[in-house]
């Protein structure tokens, strides 16, 4: 008589809330999403059961997890790029991606006199160019950001908070949700080349519910 938990642990754990479902707590387990003898081999990744919407989290680490300061001056549109690298191939974070219900990346930018508006971008899983910050038109061409949404800009008139390009350190932030764009592989900026202009970057751990 074999016991249930472990066979469905060795067999059949396709995210961190099939685990959660059998009673494991927070930590490093094996998942194969895609299922045993098929697409991707089972690979070992983060789990967060405490959350307050009782679903599990899949968390997928990368190298720039920390507050980054931009230190290559340069003026031109997306003149300083930093790639990111994950923990995980592309092809391990899409079949856990395709599975749940949804996934996210939060993103804060830190200026001073530092614009946005035509000077940076992100770029998603394919390499593409994105220049949206939160919940919004993802075809926009010019980076724009959550505030422009409700007019809480800290110069109403522009799509971002950083985009006052004055001399006080503000920020925007956001999440990225929308699923084929994740995750988030580049990030850039320009604008930062002159006396005064200076900016830090936060992309947070790759988030994914269920």
């Amino acid at each position: 008589m074999y016991n249930v938990k472990y066979y469905y642990l060795f067999t059949a754990v396709k995210t961190c809330n099939d685990l959660m479902v059998l009673g494991y707590s927070d930590g490093w387990y094996t998942i194969d999403p895609d299922g045993p003898n098929a697409g991707v081999d089972p690979f070992m990744v983060e789990c967060n059961m405490t959350t307050e919407n009782d679903t599990a989290v899949t968390i997928f680490h990368h190298d720039f997890e920390n507050r980054t300061y931009i230190d290559t001056p340069c003026e031109t549109s997306l003149c300083y790029r930093q790639n990111i690298t994950y923990n995980y191939t592309l092809q391990q974070m899409v079949a856990v991606i395709n599975m749940v219900p949804s996934c996210e990346q939060r993103f804060v930018i830190e200026c001073k006199k530092m614009r946005l508006r035509s000077y940076a971008a992100w770029f998603n899983r394919d390499g593409k160019g994105s220049y949206y910050l939160g919940d919004m038109d993802r075809n926009t061409t010019t980076f724009t950001c959550e505030c422009s949404l409700t007019a809480s800009c800290n110069t109403t008139s522009q799509a971002c908070n950083c985009n006052t390009n004055d001399s006080v350190w503000r920020s925007d932030t956001g999440y990225v949700t929308y699923k084929p764009d994740l995750p988030v592989t580049a990030l850039a900026f320009g604008d930062h080349g002159n006396s005064g202009e200076e900016g830090y970057f936060s992309l947070g751990k790759l988030h994914c519910y269920g």
